[in-house]
């Protein structure tokens, strides 16, 4: 059975309540579907998830809506949904770095994507991550290895903040040791860290 097209739920709440109403919505995450006034709605197959709360002076305004591509709609994702080369990523001989393809016996590797469209990705995962984090939910495990992977690929561009990587890396290590762990005090304080060498970097070389 398709999903509604726009699943939404609208709560008011103390403020006392908001806490037990976040885990609450974890634990039905875990199971893989969210309830919502027209039923239960799976999250497999979603474009975006958002929850919203709102203080309106006397309680909470907690809504809560997921969407989900249009039929026929492709991958949103800058590079495609399998990374560089995917459906809407860099094609063919056109793609950039092609310097750094080759390889002995004449043999082509993939080129590497823009840095542009790398960072776009990065940003994106990133700030999914922290709102999966900040809702009381667990990451979802394909986004934080799409960022760890894209963080050391964007580690090997030159003159892009070189003196900045090896910290940075080292706060990336300690996120994707917490991430692992699944504990989430752990990850949250790993995430701030990592954000705080982001936050320096891009205000040196930005």
């Amino acid at each position: 059975m398709a999903p509604p097209p726009k699943p939404k739920l609208e709560k008011t709440l103390d403020r006392g309540d908001l806490a037990s109403f976040l885990r609450h919505l974890a634990d039905e995450a875990q199971s893989g579907a969210l309830s919502f006034p027209q039923g239960q709605v799976p999250l497999a197959g979603m474009k975006a998830l958002k929850i919203t709360v709102k203080d309106t002076g006397r309680a909470l305004r907690a809504k809560v809506r997921i969407k989900f591509p249009k039929p026929g709609e492709p991958d949103a994702r800058p590079d495609g949904p399998d990374g560089p080369g995917g459906p809407g990523g860099p094609q063919g001989p056109t793609a950039p770095d092609t310097a750094d393809a080759g390889t002995a016996g004449g043999e082509t590797a993939p080129a590497r994507p823009r840095y542009t469209s790398l960072k776009k990705r990065m940003k994106r995962d990133f700030k999914d991550i922290g709102a999966s984090l900040a809702a009381g939910f667990d990451p979802k495990p394909a986004v934080v290895a799409s960022f760890l992977a894209d963080s050391r690929l964007m580690t090997t561009y030159r003159g892009k903040g070189d003196a900045s990587y090896p910290d940075y890396l080292a706060a990336l290590a300690a996120f994707e040791t917490a991430a692992a762990s699944g504990e989430p005090e752990a990850m949250v304080q790993a995430y701030r860290e990592l954000a705080a060498r982001k936050k320096q970097c891009h205000a040196r070389h930005a």
